[in-house]
């Protein structure tokens, strides 16, 4: 019988109840020769977990600008947007937001409701009042009401908070795809 004992890096070691894996007994077991196939195969593969996921849409020259005043969210989706090949910009404030769009025109934005100095729902008025930039609320208000207006003054899409990132960039890349 196999136990496993932890895991590190994705990679199982494993013990026995009679001895270590290494014991020339255990090595003709069939468990121990599909364990070494398997680990031999995913050798081989790459050891970077996260692979650009989706190919079709040309991500090299789009700019993202990410907009949330905790400066770990900002970094958890800059870091996922960059392995995408985003250009990414960042804000921590609504002011800050606003002068980024003036500078860097993005083309998209993820924007937190609840922000200092101009909160995330003003930001959003103010970018639909001067264009068509596509925007995703990403907040921890996770009420119908609070999507409804969201959604009503002009964001594209509402994520609410704790979210995976890799959905994010999922509804960011389709976002775009009918931009």
């Amino acid at each position: 019988m196999i136990h496993v004992s932890r895991f590190t890096f994705g990679v199982s070691r494993f013990t026995l109840e009679s001895g270590d894996i290494m014991n020339p007994q255990h090595l003709a077991n069939p468990a121990i020769k599909a364990i070494q196939v398997a680990a031999s195969q995913s050798s081989k593969r790459s050891l970077w977990p996260f692979s650009r996921e989706d190919r079709s849409l040309s991500t090299k020259d789009l700019t993202i600008l990410v907009v949330d005043d905790e400066p770990n969210i900002v970094e958890v989706v800059s870091a996922y947007l960059k392995r995408e090949l985003f250009n990414v910009v960042t804000a921590f404030d609504g002011e800050e937001a606003m002068q980024r769009i003036a500078d860097h025109n993005p083309d998209l934005i993820v924007l937190d409701v609840m922000l200092p100095r101009i909160d995330g729902l003003e930001v959003c008025r103010r970018v639909r009042a001067a264009g068509n930039t596509p925007i995703i609320m990403l907040t921890a208000k996770g009420e119908e009401t609070d999507k409804l207006v969201g959604l009503g003054i002009g964001a594209d899409d509402y994520l609410t908070k704790p979210f995976s990132p890799r959905e994010l960039v999922a509804r960011i890349k389709a976002v775009l795809r009918r931009a």
